[in-house]
């Protein structure tokens, strides 16, 4: 057994469609389509915004910079914040730095 395909060779081809063209034509006529075809396109408009930068001042924000704990260096310590401190700024103890330290400046 095989597969057999059968086809007749004098087959007709109906075509039903019919092109833009065509279609235009019998339509709006042909001259509307040739009036349309010549017009040279319309140019793109440019958009008009624009981004520029502008230069601001210099601004510092004031700040209030916490002592956390009693050591000489390291995050949190007096030296680390009096380094990061800028005119201003306020220093203040944390509440859990009790007991009579004293700070002598030299």
């Amino acid at each position: 057994g095989g597969l057999f395909i059968v086809t007749q060779a004098n087959l007709k081809q109906e075509t039903r469609s019919m092109s833009l063209t065509r279609w235009l034509s019998e339509r709006l006529g042909l001259s509307r389509i040739r009036e349309l075809a010549a017009r040279p396109a319309s140019p793109r408009k440019r958009p008009t915004f624009r981004p520029t930068l502008e230069a601001l001042e210099e601004r510092w924000v004031l700040s209030t910079l916490t002592v956390l704990n009693n050591l000489d260096s390291g995050r949190g310590s007096l030296r680390a914040d009096i380094a990061a401190a800028h005119n201003g700024d306020t220093i203040v103890f944390a509440s859990t730095l009790v007991g009579g330290q004293t700070i002598t400046l030299t």
